[in-house]
C-alpha cells in the first residue's frame, strides 16, 4: 500500500487518491495520473520504454524512498514547488477556461522544466507566450541561449541592440556570447552606414543587415508549431 502522506504536505490542488504517480518536491507532496509524463514528455518515453512504465532505475532524476514496489515515490531534485506547480498547471489545468500562468516568471518556470524533460509541445508554447512580454533584450537572448531557441525568436532583441547608442556592457556581452557579440559589432557598423543615402541601395534596410549579420531566415516566418533548434 501507498504510505501515509501527512495531510498538511499535500499539495492543495495537485494530490488525488486517484492519482497513480506519487512525486515529492521539497516537503510538498503530490499525486497525479501519469498518464501525460508518458504521452507528452520524450524523457518519460524513454523510461518507460527502459523501465516499464517507471522510473525506478532513472537515478539522476529521483529518489527511491524504502518502500514497497507498488508504493514508488519520485523525489525531484533542484526543483521548486512553485515552478512544478506551473508546469502541473499546463498539464492538468484546474479550470480548462482558463490559463493561470499570467507573468514571464510564471512562463519562464514552465520553459525551464518542460525543457528538462523534453515536454516539447510545451516549450513551444511557453516560448510563444514570452515572446508576448517586454524582455530586456540580453535577458531575451540569455533565454534564447538556454533553451536552444531558434535566432529568430529574438529579432526585435536584436534590433533594440543594433540601434541602441551605446554598444552593451561587458557582463551582457559575457551573456551574449562571442557570436553574437561579434555579429552585433558588425551590424551596428552597418546599420550606421545606413545613414549615408548612397549605401541603402547596396546595404538594404535595417532588417536586411540584421538578417545577414545573424544569419536570420530572411522572411522571419514564425515557425508553424516548433521553436527550438533541431
Amino acid at each position: 500500500m501507498t504510505p501515509e502522506v501527512p495531510f498538511d504536505n499535500r499539495h492543495p490542488d495537485y494530490y488525488s487518491e486517484w492519482g497513480n504517480l506519487t512525486i515529492q518536491v521539497r516537503e510538498t507532496y503530490f499525486k497525479i495520473s501519469d498518464i501525460k509524463f508518458w504521452t507528452h514528455s520524450e524523457f518519460f518515453k524513454i523510461v518507460a520504454k527502459e523501465n516499464g512504465t517507471t522510473v525506478k532505475d532513472f537515478e539522476d532524476e529521483k529518489a527511491q524512498r524504502p518502500t514497497n514496489a507498488e508504493a514508488r515515490i519520485w523525489k525531484l531534485k533542484d526543483v521548486e514547488v512553485n515552478d512544478f506547480e506551473r508546469l502541473l498547471w499546463i498539464l492538468y489545468p484546474l479550470d480548462h477556461g482558463k490559463c493561470q500562468a499570467k507573468t514571464s516568471k510564471d512562463w519562464e518556470a514552465i520553459l525551464k522544466l518542460a525543457d528538462r524533460w523534453k515536454f516539447r509541445d510545451i516549450c513551444n508554447l511557453a516560448i510563444q507566450k514570452l515572446a508576448s512580454f517586454p524582455l530586456k533584450p540580453v535577458k531575451k537572448i540569455e533565454i534564447m541561449h538556454r533553451h536552444h531557441i531558434k535566432k529568430e525568436w529574438v529579432f526585435d532583441a536584436l534590433v533594440t541592440l543594433v540601434e541602441q547608442d551605446r554598444f552593451p556592457a561587458i557582463e551582457d556581452t559575457t551573456i551574449l556570447g562571442l557570436e553574437i557579440t561579434t555579429q552585433l559589432a558588425r551590424a551596428r557598423e552597418e546599420a550606421r552606414n545606413l545613414l549615408l543615402p548612397w549605401n541603402r541601395i547596396r546595404l538594404g534596410s535595417l532588417k536586411d543587415v540584421i538578417c545577414r549579420e545573424f544569419g536570420l531566415n530572411g522572411g522571419l516566418e514564425e515557425p508553424a508549431s516548433d521553436w527550438l533548434a533541431a
